[in-house]
């Protein structure tokens, strides 16, 4: 009788998955040689307390989201992250922009510091959120000192609605949008794409996971109603890459 069981030792630093995932991942380049992203990432990943919910897969997206617009001028370039939960992503791109020695690099980091804002959630839930979902995990004043050694990034707190005030410069080569809901979604893209220097990138989280079925949703309406082509790359990391042409 043959068992429907396969047994494979399980490595160290390994995970399985189904396998349309990973086919030829034994032929990838090992992004840990890649010795400037490692620095970037690790703290990120490793530190004590975690400091963000990313993984090294979306950091790297995050990696090149920054070397794009890198490319884009001699000068920044100027970022936005809007969900910044305790600070770690911002810290990845603060990072790099000191390892790449960007002149004149910015970054305003913006979160509530509170959870998910009510009124983000007019029906009280969407998928696994209600409010305050992540806000007894982070507050304004760890935020804002963790960061405080990057004079350049520039802490806000707020719904993104009520806070443009922070991110009203229309010349952004990198924004992460990580809010995991509709509402702030729809209104980060439908702000920041009318924003972006061309060929900006925005690097949208979660779009590809079945807890955040409203940010697929948000992004669907986005483009079409955008003024500016789009350029749209759904990833498996379950993020989503817009270039804004």
């Amino acid at each position: 009788m043959r068992l429907p069981w396969k047994i494979v030792r399980r490595l160290p630093d390994h995970h399985y998955v189904p396998r349309i995932y990973g086919r030829s991942a034994g032929k990838m380049r090992d992004i840990r040689h890649d010795e400037r992203f490692m620095r970037a990432a690790d703290p990120v990943v490793k530190g004590e307390p975690r400091r963000s919910l990313l993984y090294y897969d979306r950091l790297h997206t995050l990696y090149q989201g920054f070397e794009n617009a890198c490319r884009l001028s001699d000068v920044g370039p100027h970022m936005a992250e809007i969900g910044v939960f305790r600070g770690g992503g911002s810290a990845f791109l603060a990072s790099l922009a000191v390892a790449f020695e960007r002149p004149g690099a910015t970054l305003v980091s913006l979160d509530t510091f509170e959870g998910h804002a009510g009124a983000d959630l007019p029906t009280g839930r969407e998928a696994v959120h209600v409010p305050g979902t992540f806000g007894d995990r982070t507050s304004y004043d760890d935020v804002r000192d963790y960061l405080s050694v990057y004079p350049f990034v520039n802490v806000v707190q707020g719904r993104v609605q009520d806070r443009t005030d922070a991110i009203g410069r229309s010349d952004y080569g990198l924004v992460h949008l990580d809010v995991d809901l509709y509402q702030p979604m729809r209104f980060g893209l439908d702000w920041f794409i009318p924003r972006m220097a061309s060929g900006g990138t925005i690097v949208v989280d979660d779009h590809g996971f079945t807890t955040c079925p409203g940010v697929a949703q948000a992004v669907d309406e986005a483009l079409s109603a955008a003024s500016r082509p789009v350029a749209r790359f759904a990833l498996l990391t379950g993020q989503c890459v817009l270039v804004v042409v």
